[in-house]
């Protein structure tokens, strides 16, 4: 699926390759640059929670130069390891 041409506000079509590329170039400037009051907790409310607290705990800890050696490691012979072994 694709856009063949979009219509702007004041009615009139674009229609030529250039001219919905500007269209959407200025839309999303505006849009990205525009200081909107929104009370981000009812936004949050809106997103479903797919981590737990107890998974992000685990995903948000340090990790130490150690745990990546030992993991990379510890595939083997695996393609990764491959080149780290190597001389």
């Amino acid at each position: 699926m694709f856009i063949l041409r979009p219509k702007l506000h004041n009615g009139n079509w674009i229609e030529n390759e250039e001219g919905i590329v500007n269209s959407f170039q200025n839309h999303l400037s505006q849009l990205f640059s525009e200081d909107i009051d929104i009370d981000l907790l009812v936004v949050k409310d809106c997103i479903p929670k797919v981590i737990l607290d107890n998974m992000n705990v685990m995903i948000c800890k340090e990790v130490y130069d150690e745990e990546i050696k030992a993991t990379i490691f510890s595939e083997g012979n695996g393609p990764c390891c491959k080149s780290f072994m190597s001389p």
